[in-house]
């Protein structure tokens, strides 16, 4: 067993040499009472980030930021990148902590430009103790070109997620390795008063306007189908022979197929004639040769 303090919180590890072992290894824990699993404290600061809004021209981005330490206040650093394609309004920027606003210490805004550069927001302010902060801002949803949209464009367009940076005076529920080290080991046993966070949030999903890319398909569709009925019905009154019949004769089988014999013999007669003819114009053009 082996104890670690860092920053003021005290744990216990239990270390295993396996350097000579070559097999499987199997950690058994056995405890003499049943274990009572408690409700996990959260951490000192936490942040949680959503879409506000509906419909597909308006909507905003709040952020809710929590400092559950008891008695202490905390300043953290609040960068927020968000792409072109998401018109944030800086008028629209509150910041309230349980219902009251807080003025923030410092605030540097860029604004973006179409296809060019994305928004950017840093915010420098303070969290007072056991409070949950919310940054709220809104934005108009841009329409873009046809040829920018993604292969799946009902899906969205991802917003990344904002960025929130802090010093910590204690070590609870913070795992990584401090600045002036790189392994684990050298990490747990720190008296350090200080302790550099950087958390990301969520990232968010944006709706945009997006047109009916099927309507080329059915224009497409709809065109060829007026394209094979006119041109069906024109090469049927171009090529068709019309026949007058008597509706009052009874046509049987035996007349019908009388008929069919008489199509082919009119169509043989047909044959005779038209090569009967070109044999007269071959003679009549070798005459007038001679």
């Amino acid at each position: 067993m082996e104890e670690s303090t860092r920053g003021g919180d005290k744990r216990t590890y239990a270390v295993y040499e396996l350097a000579g072992r070559n097999g499987p290894v199997n950690v058994e824990a056995k405890y003499n009472t049943n274990i009572q699993y408690r409700r996990v404290r959260p951490p000192h600061l936490h942040a949680h980030r959503f879409i506000t809004g509906y419909g597909q021209e308006k909507g905003g981005i709040t952020t809710q930021v929590y400092n559950t330490h008891v008695s202490q206040n905390l300043t953290i650093v609040y960068l927020e990148t968000v792409p072109w394609y998401v018109r944030m309004y800086y008028h629209t920027l509150t910041i309230e902590a349980d219902g009251k606003t807080v003025k923030p210490l410092h605030t540097r805004y860029v604004p973006g430009k179409d296809r060019q550069k994305s928004y950017e927001l840093e915010i420098i302010l303070t969290l007072p103790a056991n409070s949950t902060t919310k940054i709220s801002m809104q934005f108009d949803r841009a329409f873009l070109k046809w040829t920018e949209y993604p292969p799946d464009a009902n899906h969205g367009h991802y917003v990344n997620s904002a960025v929130i940076t802090t010093v910590l005076k204690h070590a609870r529920h913070y795992t990584a390795t401090t600045q002036h080290s790189s392994r684990i080991g050298e990490s747990l046993n720190d008296n350090s008063t200080q302790f550099f966070l950087r958390i990301h949030t969520e990232a968010l999903l944006v709706t945009l306007p997006t047109p009916d890319f099927s309507m080329p398909y059915n224009v497409i569709c709809l065109a060829c189908t007026v394209v094979a009925i006119a041109f069906g019905s024109i090469h049927n009154l171009t090529t068709r022979r019309f026949v007058t019949i008597d509706p009052s004769k009874k046509t049987g089988l035996l007349t019908r197929i009388k008929n069919l014999f008489k199509r082919k013999k009119t169509v043989e007669k047909l044959e005779t004639e038209v090569s009967k003819e070109k044999e007269d114009d071959k003679i009549g053009e070798s005459k007038k040769d001679s």
